[in-house]
Protein backbone atom coordinates (compact mmCIF):
# COMPACT_ATOMS: atom_id res chain seq x y z
CA UNK A 1 0.00 0.00 0.00
CA UNK A 2 1.35 3.38 -0.99
CA UNK A 3 2.09 6.03 1.60
CA UNK A 4 1.70 8.79 -0.98
CA UNK A 5 -0.94 11.42 -0.30
CA UNK A 6 -2.92 13.61 -2.66
CA UNK A 7 -2.42 17.34 -2.79
CA UNK A 8 -5.18 19.56 -1.41
CA UNK A 9 -6.77 22.08 -3.78
CA UNK A 10 -7.25 25.29 -1.83
CA UNK A 11 -8.32 27.59 -4.65
CA UNK A 12 -8.92 27.46 -8.39
CA UNK A 13 -8.96 30.50 -10.69
CA UNK A 14 -9.95 30.38 -14.36
CA UNK A 15 -7.31 32.28 -16.37
CA UNK A 16 -8.20 30.83 -19.77
CA UNK A 17 -6.94 32.96 -22.67
CA UNK A 18 -9.79 31.61 -24.87
CA UNK A 19 -12.47 28.94 -24.95
CA UNK A 20 -10.04 26.82 -27.00
CA UNK A 21 -7.42 26.72 -24.25
CA UNK A 22 -8.97 26.35 -20.78
CA UNK A 23 -6.30 27.13 -18.21
CA UNK A 24 -6.57 27.27 -14.42
CA UNK A 25 -4.32 28.60 -11.70
CA UNK A 26 -4.40 26.39 -8.61
CA UNK A 27 -3.39 27.18 -5.09
CA UNK A 28 -2.47 23.83 -3.56
CA UNK A 29 -1.22 22.43 -0.30
CA UNK A 30 1.24 19.55 -0.47
CA UNK A 31 1.29 16.79 2.19
CA UNK A 32 4.47 18.40 3.54
CA UNK A 33 2.46 21.53 4.34
CA UNK A 34 4.05 23.61 1.57
CA UNK A 35 1.51 25.91 -0.14
CA UNK A 36 2.04 26.61 -3.85
CA UNK A 37 -0.08 29.43 -5.24
CA UNK A 38 0.95 29.30 -8.89
CA UNK A 39 0.39 25.73 -10.12
CA UNK A 40 -1.16 25.82 -13.61
CA UNK A 41 -3.42 23.12 -15.07
CA UNK A 42 -4.94 22.90 -18.56
CA UNK A 43 -8.29 21.22 -19.06
CA UNK A 44 -8.30 20.50 -22.79
CA UNK A 45 -11.00 17.85 -22.57
CA UNK A 46 -11.01 14.11 -22.94
CA UNK A 47 -10.11 12.34 -26.17
CA UNK A 48 -10.89 9.04 -27.88
CA UNK A 49 -8.47 7.17 -30.12
CA UNK A 50 -9.53 4.25 -32.27
CA UNK A 51 -7.46 1.41 -33.74
CA UNK A 52 -9.67 0.30 -36.67
CA UNK A 53 -9.23 -3.11 -38.34
CA UNK A 54 -10.98 -4.19 -41.56
CA UNK A 55 -12.19 -7.73 -42.36
CA UNK A 56 -9.17 -7.92 -44.71
CA UNK A 57 -6.87 -7.43 -41.67
CA UNK A 58 -5.87 -3.92 -42.69
CA UNK A 59 -5.35 -1.16 -40.16
CA UNK A 60 -6.95 2.19 -40.94
CA UNK A 61 -4.57 5.05 -40.19
CA UNK A 62 -4.81 8.72 -40.97
CA UNK A 63 -2.34 11.38 -42.01
CA UNK A 64 -3.08 14.92 -40.88
CA UNK A 65 -1.27 18.22 -40.63
CA UNK A 66 -0.88 19.31 -37.00
CA UNK A 67 -0.12 23.00 -36.75
CA UNK A 68 1.28 22.97 -33.18
CA UNK A 69 4.19 20.79 -34.34
CA UNK A 70 4.15 22.15 -37.93
CA UNK A 71 4.29 18.65 -39.36
CA UNK A 72 2.23 15.92 -41.00
CA UNK A 73 1.42 13.28 -38.42
CA UNK A 74 0.38 9.66 -38.94
CA UNK A 75 -1.96 8.34 -36.27
CA UNK A 76 -5.22 6.55 -35.65
CA UNK A 77 -8.59 8.32 -35.90
CA UNK A 78 -9.18 10.40 -32.78
CA UNK A 79 -11.15 13.31 -31.43
CA UNK A 80 -12.54 15.13 -28.44
CA UNK A 81 -15.31 13.78 -26.27
CA UNK A 82 -18.04 16.42 -26.17
CA UNK A 83 -19.50 17.31 -22.80
CA UNK A 84 -22.22 14.83 -21.94
CA UNK A 85 -21.11 12.23 -24.49
CA UNK A 86 -19.88 8.78 -23.58
CA UNK A 87 -16.41 7.84 -24.82
CA UNK A 88 -17.66 4.90 -26.92
CA UNK A 89 -20.26 7.05 -28.69
CA UNK A 90 -17.62 9.71 -29.35
CA UNK A 91 -15.29 7.01 -30.75
CA UNK A 92 -17.98 5.73 -33.14
CA UNK A 93 -18.70 9.28 -34.31
CA UNK A 94 -15.01 10.17 -34.80
CA UNK A 95 -14.28 6.99 -36.78
CA UNK A 96 -17.14 7.73 -39.18
CA UNK A 97 -16.41 11.46 -39.46
CA UNK A 98 -12.66 11.15 -40.03
CA UNK A 99 -12.63 8.03 -42.23
CA UNK A 100 -16.12 7.23 -43.50
CA UNK A 101 -15.90 3.82 -41.80
CA UNK A 102 -18.10 2.15 -39.21
CA UNK A 103 -17.22 -0.88 -37.07
CA UNK A 104 -19.37 -3.84 -36.12
CA UNK A 105 -17.45 -4.63 -32.92
CA UNK A 106 -15.84 -2.40 -30.29
CA UNK A 107 -13.53 -3.14 -27.37
CA UNK A 108 -12.22 -0.73 -24.77
CA UNK A 109 -8.42 -1.00 -24.59
CA UNK A 110 -7.78 1.30 -21.65
CA UNK A 111 -7.14 4.90 -20.72
CA UNK A 112 -3.98 6.97 -20.46
CA UNK A 113 -3.01 10.45 -19.33
CA UNK A 114 -0.80 12.14 -21.97
CA UNK A 115 0.55 14.91 -19.73
CA UNK A 116 -0.68 14.35 -16.15
CA UNK A 117 1.51 16.99 -14.54
CA UNK A 118 -0.20 19.93 -16.21
CA UNK A 119 -3.20 18.63 -18.20
CA UNK A 120 -6.43 16.92 -17.04
CA UNK A 121 -6.96 15.16 -20.40
CA UNK A 122 -7.74 11.43 -20.42
CA UNK A 123 -7.32 9.41 -23.62
CA UNK A 124 -9.82 6.55 -24.03
CA UNK A 125 -8.37 3.92 -26.40
CA UNK A 126 -10.63 1.61 -28.43
CA UNK A 127 -10.26 -1.32 -30.81
CA UNK A 128 -12.80 -1.26 -33.65
CA UNK A 129 -13.05 -4.44 -35.73
CA UNK A 130 -14.93 -5.47 -38.84
CA UNK A 131 -14.71 -1.91 -40.17
CA UNK A 132 -16.54 -1.16 -43.42
CA UNK A 133 -16.63 1.96 -45.56
CA UNK A 134 -20.16 3.38 -45.30
CA UNK A 135 -19.79 6.88 -46.67
CA UNK A 136 -17.60 9.91 -47.11
CA UNK A 137 -15.55 11.74 -44.52
CA UNK A 138 -17.41 14.47 -42.64
CA UNK A 139 -14.47 16.65 -41.66
CA UNK A 140 -14.49 19.81 -39.60
CA UNK A 141 -13.54 23.08 -41.31
CA UNK A 142 -10.02 22.93 -39.91
CA UNK A 143 -9.38 19.27 -40.82
CA UNK A 144 -7.69 17.83 -43.89
CA UNK A 145 -7.19 14.10 -43.41
CA UNK A 146 -5.95 11.38 -45.73
CA UNK A 147 -7.09 7.85 -44.92
CA UNK A 148 -4.73 4.92 -45.50
CA UNK A 149 -5.08 1.15 -45.07
CA UNK A 150 -1.87 -0.57 -43.99
CA UNK A 151 -0.78 -3.89 -42.58
CA UNK A 152 0.16 -4.28 -38.92
CA UNK A 153 3.78 -4.80 -39.96
CA UNK A 154 3.68 -1.53 -41.91
CA UNK A 155 2.42 0.23 -38.75
CA UNK A 156 5.33 -1.25 -36.83
CA UNK A 157 7.79 -0.20 -39.55
CA UNK A 158 6.44 3.36 -39.45
CA UNK A 159 7.05 3.38 -35.69
CA UNK A 160 10.62 2.18 -36.20
CA UNK A 161 11.15 4.90 -38.84
CA UNK A 162 9.71 7.55 -36.47
CA UNK A 163 7.01 8.27 -39.05
CA UNK A 164 4.15 7.03 -36.86
CA UNK A 165 5.09 9.16 -33.86
CA UNK A 166 1.93 10.39 -32.15
CA UNK A 167 2.35 9.36 -28.51
CA UNK A 168 -1.34 8.55 -28.07
CA UNK A 169 -1.27 6.27 -31.13
CA UNK A 170 1.81 4.52 -29.75
CA UNK A 171 -0.03 3.96 -26.45
CA UNK A 172 -2.99 2.56 -28.40
CA UNK A 173 -0.70 0.13 -30.21
CA UNK A 174 0.89 -1.01 -26.95
CA UNK A 175 -2.46 -1.54 -25.22
CA UNK A 176 -3.70 -3.50 -28.25
CA UNK A 177 -0.58 -5.68 -28.38
CA UNK A 178 -0.79 -6.46 -24.65
CA UNK A 179 -4.55 -7.14 -24.54
CA UNK A 180 -4.94 -8.98 -27.86
CA UNK A 181 -1.69 -10.83 -28.65
CA UNK A 182 -3.56 -13.50 -30.62
CA UNK A 183 -5.16 -10.89 -32.87
CA UNK A 184 -1.77 -9.22 -33.40
CA UNK A 185 -0.37 -12.63 -34.37
CA UNK A 186 -3.27 -13.13 -36.80
CA UNK A 187 -2.68 -9.70 -38.34
CA UNK A 188 1.01 -10.47 -38.84
CA UNK A 189 0.32 -13.89 -40.37
CA UNK A 190 -2.32 -12.50 -42.75
CA UNK A 191 0.26 -10.42 -44.63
Amino acid sequence: MSKLQKWELLEEKDISPSKWFPLYQHKIKLPSGLVVDDYFVANLGNVVMILPVTPQNKIIVIEEYKHAVDDFVWLFPAGRVSTGDEALEAAKMELKQETGYEAKAWQFLGKTYPAPSKNKTTIHHFLATDCHLVGRQELEKTEAIEVHKVTWSECEQMVEQNKFNDSNALATMLLFEKKYPQLVKKLRSAE
